[in-house]
């Protein structure tokens, strides 16, 4: 199976390349949990776009039916029909739909959030999500992405890659993000991140609950490379790090081996 490519190794031919489906494209990726609905201007402003061009995408968007406009606020949002896209990837997921149900029975058994999560241009982005069976608990909802650097799922993808793409990454990272990553220069980072993979997990503090953490578990194709992770996210009250390392690494490299690396054919 060909590894699929990550959007840092791609190169673009622009014999082949249609700019106003980029454009498209970005309208669409600017509605996220933070914004679900937003104005014509935000939506300019958001996306760099001018407002004359932005009003032409989202015209065309909410004719084709992927974006509704609230009658009383004028704000667009994402309708229903862009849950296609979703749907068509989690459908033709075999990997995903063979290993939720073990998943669901980890997140009873332990009493945490179980997700599933692949790498997406510098994020990780949750395609699957066993929720934690208690009130108080981390929520990861599926579609929710956070930054690569900062994340445990991301850590190991990006210890899979290329040094030199990883220092680009941690170099151009935003100023919130190097905060998080403390006093680690490029190359420290590069080193942490590949122990974490020798000893197969990686375990960091939660982006906005200090009060939990996040342990992660590659999943690798035929090919050794990572594909993807398997994300236990817990509250300290309820799960210290003892039974994470203790407990909960053993049970989630017990799902991986029972994947079958035949799954990830064609891909």
């Amino acid at each position: 199976m060909e590894h699929p490519e990550r959007k840092e190794d791609i190169t673009v031919d622009t014999r082949l390349f249609v700019g106003s489906v980029r454009k498209a494209m970005a309208v669409m990726e600017a509605f996220d949990e933070t914004e679900p609905a937003m104005s014509l201007t935000r939506i300019a402003a958001k996306t760099a776009l001018g407002r004359s061009a932005a009003q032409r995408f989202v015209y065309t968007l909410e004719t084709l039916g992927y974006l509704r406009r609230d009658a009383a606020t004028l704000e667009y949002r994402l309708s229903n029909r862009a849950l296609l896209f979703a749907r068509s990837i989690l459908t033709s997921h075999a990997a995903i739909e063979r290993a939720l149900p073990s998943m669901v029975n980890l997140a009873e058994t332990f009493g945490e959030t179980v997700s599933w999560l692949e790498y997406d241009a510098g994020q990780v982005v949750v395609l699957s999500s066993a929720p934690s069976p208690h009130r108080a608990a981390v929520v990861l909802p599926i579609g929710a992405r956070f930054d690569a650097l900062t994340s445990s799922s991301g850590h190991l993808f990006l210890a899979d890659m290329r040094p030199e793409i990883v220092v680009d990454l941690f170099q151009n990272a935003s100023p919130s993000i190097r905060a998080r990553l403390g006093d680690l220069d490029a190359h420290s980072y590069v080193d942490l991140i590949r122990s974490e993979a020798a000893r197969g997990y990686a375990l960091t503090e939660k982006d906005m609950d200090p009060g939990s953490m996040s342990l992660s578990v590659p999943v690798r194709d035929l090919q050794n490379q990572v594909v993807a992770a398997i994300n236990v996210s817990v509250l300290r009250a309820r799960t210290g790090p003892e039974k994470l390392q203790s407990e909960i690494v053993p049970a989630l490299h017990a799902l991986v081996q029972t994947l079958d690396a035949d799954l990830f054919r064609g891909r």
